[in-house]
């Protein structure tokens, strides 16, 4: 189950929400640009520090945009999300494979 969360607070209700379920929490469509990568990545590492008996994942939404992915990628997340050009997501899915990361 993919869920969405803009912060910690949205994360932990997500989480209990649906408690015992596989979930993939994402940050919303467009957060990098007000939030920012670091904000993002440690809002997923206190969700899964607070809630590690639950099977928690995270991605990272980069929506269409190439040079956030990459970014996201070079900051760590394992996780991306890309609706972007097919030919263009071609090439992040190699450069993801470089950091052995998966893109979505």
């Amino acid at each position: 189950m993919i869920l969405e969360a803009g912060n910690l607070e949205e994360a932990r209700a997500a989480i209990l929400k649906n408690a015992g379920r596989k979930i993939i929490l994402k940050n919303p469509s467009g957060s990098h640009s007000y939030a920012g990568l670091l904000y993002i990545k440690e809002m997923f590492a206190a969700a899964r520090a607070e809630f590690s008996e639950e099977k928690l994942e995270n991605a990272f939404d980069a929506e269409d945009n190439a040079a956030v992915a990459i970014a996201a990628l070079k900051g760590g997340f394992k996780k991306i999300f890309f609706c972007g050009n097919a030919e263009i997501k071609k090439k992040i899915v190699d450069i993801a494979k470089q950091f052995n990361a998966k893109v979505i």
